[in-house]
């Protein structure tokens, strides 16, 4: 019996039974009913891959380049908010894996470590930081320059998180808010809008992040964030098609076709079923990432046979490292790796670029 699980199911039972309900939830859960999680699953499985055969795949690559940037594999991790509330030094532990494995992460604007430390130990490995909206252009400002100053690749402006009550299927607590904070409390600008130190005061603290945090990206902002760094912008949270062209016409690098892991509104289209059209309307005018519903390599290969660039991988990776540490989320994204070859070769393909729309069919 091998150490880890190899599929996602038994990831997330032992996850399940490691975590305990409460913060079992708080990776699992989706908005309202569930239903857009749900729907997320439902869509991407009605895709099921076309092999073809006959083909010499003797020299297979899983490598890709996306924005100018090269990636040894076309998946990366999430970003997923407060990971040591889902076990101690839980980005540490992310970062530590993805690098060993040369898998790229996001790293959540609301993180439990600060964006230098988690830079330090991806190494040489890409890495893109997410950002959330703020009142404070400043502070924006101060969090895109660190990322520019701890060697980001871009940046991920999570646009469809818009300042309002979301009622989660999932934790009745907010227990999770307590954790996730460091970015903030480690900007110099945040703690100078303080009156004291979170040392000394920690409640004040996430009072002013809470505070902060109730605001909404425009494409006002967008374009005014364009103007303070050189680093790409990818927008992550498109669904509609109108969006995915205007992204273009504001000049951004690149969008997610995502609907937050189904956390954002109940009752939400997949990001499958949107994926073709999507990629359709902007050609090869944006980078175009994908995030929803990936289990495993077999369905990063269905996401980039229907156009992705990139595909992102959330809560599979949260589950390993809440079931075994970094050597947990290692041993998945190893697992993930060698279903995306052997996907490969049982497609008839040497290479990513090679999947086109002709090797999957909607059933």
């Amino acid at each position: 019996m091998a150490e880890f699980p190899i599929s996602f199911d038994d990831w997330e039972k032992l996850a399940r039974e490691k975590l305990g309900e409460e913060r079992f939830a708080y990776v699992a859960s989706g908005a309202g009913s569930g239903a857009s999680v749900l729907a997320n699953l439902e869509g991407l499985g009605r895709w099921k891959l076309l092999p073809r055969v006959l083909r010499d795949t003797s020299n297979r690559s899983t490598s890709t380049s996306v924005l100018g940037i090269d990636l040894a594999v076309p998946f990366m991790l999430a970003p997923v908010r407060g990971l040591a509330y889902v076990r101690e030094k839980g980005e540490e532990s992310c970062a530590k894996a993805a690098s060993s494995c040369d898998v790229p992460l996001v790293l959540s604007n609301l993180a439990s470590a600060t964006p230098e430390l988690v830079s330090q130990l991806m190494g040489k490995t890409p890495r893109f930081f997410q950002l959330y909206p703020a009142s404070d252009q400043d502070l924006i400002d101060s969090l895109v320059h660190r990322a520019e100053k701890a060697g980001y690749s871009g940046l991920m402006l999570t646009v469809d998180m818009a300042p309002r009550v979301i009622q989660y299927s999932g934790p009745k607590t907010s227990e999770y808010e307590n954790y996730g904070n460091e970015v903030y409390l480690s900007d110099p600008v945040f703690l100078g809008r303080l009156k004291q130190t979170p040392k000394e005061n920690r409640q004040a603290a996430l009072e002013m992040i809470r505070t902060v945090r109730k605001a909404q990206f425009t494409w006002k902002d967008v374009m005014r964030i364009r103007t303070v760094t050189k680093l790409p912008i990818v927008l992550k949270g498109i669904l509609s098609p109108e969006d995915a062209l205007e992204a273009i016409n504001q000049g951004v690098q690149g969008i997610v076709v995502s609907n937050h892991g189904g956390r954002s509104v109940d009752g939400e289209v997949s990001s499958a079923d949107l994926l073709p059209e999507i990629r359709d309307a902007v050609s090869d005018h944006l980078a175009v990432f994908y995030d929803g519903g990936i289990h495993s390599g077999y369905d990063v290969l269905k996401v980039l046979a229907l156009g992705a660039d990139a595909v992102l991988m959330g809560r599979a990776y949260v589950y390993a490292l809440a079931v075994g540490g970094e050597a947990g989320v290692a041993s998945l994204l190893k697992t993930v790796i060698r279903e995306i070859d052997s996907g490969l070769a049982g497609c008839g393909c040497s290479s990513i670029r090679e999947l086109t729309r002709s090797f999957v069919r909607r059933v």
